[in-house]
């Protein structure tokens, strides 16, 4: 039990450690993103709402970043809510020249790994369902108005092909990153334990020398008294 706590622990730190290093980096990353859509597009129509959602992404990685007492599992799900929501609106804006597939395959590793493979089940069957939610959409009129990008196929045979191989892609990842993460928890607690019995033999090594050193003074104090 203790061997487990104590490796939950460093888990912790661990994931604490390298949330706040991923939101520095995202927040160094998104300044020249955002500076390219100002100059790209100009501030009207759903270019403009788009420029908006990412405003508003960059600020709650920026609160994220820069505040440390907030819990790390509300930093990490923020992140995760981020690369959720930043893949849907890049689905909805370029369609599959876009790179929104490339964030509903980053959102389930983040809970995978910042959270638990539970939640990257989740995340991952989520951003799923949203994508083949948005691939009905493809041929309708209303999806084509969100398109920045025209050059796109709407055809549904040709989403639901592009959304089997992230599916693919997404099951191959989880499964090797479940297995890896159940290595490394049983080599840890391996550890964990060695250690426990290492310094439980130690101890016990300890209390026979002094009992053993004790028995001996008293011993020889006895021959002692007894000669004079």
């Amino acid at each position: 039990m203790q061997a487990h706590n104590d490796i939950q622990q460093e888990l912790d730190a661990w994931r604490n450690n390298v949330i706040t290093k991923i939101l520095r980096v995202a927040a160094l990353v998104f300044t020249p993103v955002l500076a390219i859509w100002f100059i790209k597009f100009t501030p009207e129509g759903i270019a403009w709402q788009a420029t908006s959602f990412y405003l508003l992404v960059y600020l709650i990685i920026i609160i994220l970043a820069i505040f440390p007492k907030i819990d790390t599992r509300i930093k990490a799900w923020g992140l995760i809510l981020v690369s959720y929501l930043t893949g849907t609106v890049a689905l909805m804006l370029g369609g599959l020249v876009g790179d929104g597939r490339i964030y509903y395959l980053t959102a389930p590793i983040l809970a995978l790994l910042l959270i638990s493979v539970n939640a990257g089940i989740a995340v991952a069957a989520f951003c799923l369902l949203t994508y083949f939610g948005i691939s009905l959409t493809a041929q309708t009129s209303w999806f084509e108005n969100w398109l920045l990008i025209n050059d796109n196929s709407l055809a549904l045979s040709i989403w639901v092909q592009e959304g089997v191989v992230v599916a693919a892609c997404l099951i191959l990842i989880l499964a090797l990153q479940k297995r890896h993460s159940e290595l490394l928890t049983s080599l840890a607690t391996e550890k964990a334990e060695l250690f426990n019995v290492a310094h439980e033999s130690e101890k016990r090594y300890r209390l026979v020398s002094d009992c053993f050193a004790s028995g001996e003074n008293g011993i020889f104090g006895n021959k002692n008294k007894t000669l004079s």
